[in-house]
This record gives structure tokens, C-alpha cells and sequence, in this order.
């Protein structure tokens, strides 16, 4: 069984990997080489909050591989047609929601 805790780190493991995902195919159709640029930004960081999360499952016992979700795929499959400002009013909102669940945006293994 797994424990309330890691199942919050899996949770947001998968919220980061879906990110990175999802900010790399914005940055891959993005136009504006500044704001290309600002997307892989954005999925660097994601990369980042991903190893924290994956280290904080490795750490309580469960297998940390996580791969991109049905919704992510989806959301990139709709940047690669109808292009990055489609998703991202999307991806922001995935983020606010994200937020509040973590409750005050930084992470914390403890909460």
C-alpha cells in the first residue's frame, strides 16, 4: 500500500513531467525565439521539479519512473496543430490548480 505522502509525490511527479512536455512542444512551435525560449525555460525548471519529486519516492521505497500522461499528450498533439497560444491558457490554468493543491506553491516534501 502506499502511503498518503507518496502518493502526493507521485502526483506531482506526474504534474512536472507533463509540464516539461507540454512546455517543450510550445517552445517547439513558438515563432517568437524570446518566447521559444522562455517555454524551454519553463520545461527546464519542470525537469528540475521532476528529480525533486522522483528523489522524494526513490527515498520512500517506490519505483519513480513516470511517463507522460494521456491529457499532456493530447495537449501537445493540440500545440503541434493549432500552435502554443492554444494551450497555453490551458497549461496556465493547470498550473494555478496545481498550486492550490500543493497549498502555497513551493515545494514541500513535509506538506
Amino acid at each position: 500500500m502506499i502511503s498518503e505522502d507518496a502518493e502526493r509525490y507521485r502526483r506531482n511527479l506526474q504534474g512536472e513531467v507533463d509540464g516539461a512536455l507540454i512546455y517543450r512542444a510550445m517552445a517547439a512551435g513558438e515563432d517568437d525565439a524570446d518566447l521559444a525560449q522562455v517555454y524551454e525555460s519553463l520545461a527546464a525548471t519542470e525537469d528540475r521539479h521532476a528529480a525533486f519529486w522522483a528523489e522524494r519516492l526513490t527515498e520512500a521505497g517506490h519505483d519513480a519512473d513516470s511517463r507522460p500522461s494521456w491529457q499532456a499528450r493530447v495537449l501537445v498533439a493540440f500545440a503541434r496543430r493549432l500552435g502554443p497560444q492554444w494551450v497555453l491558457p490551458v497549461n496556465a490554468r493547470h498550473e494555478r490548480h496545481a498550486r492550490r493543491l500543493r497549498g502555497d506553491g513551493i515545494l514541500d516534501a513535509r506538506k
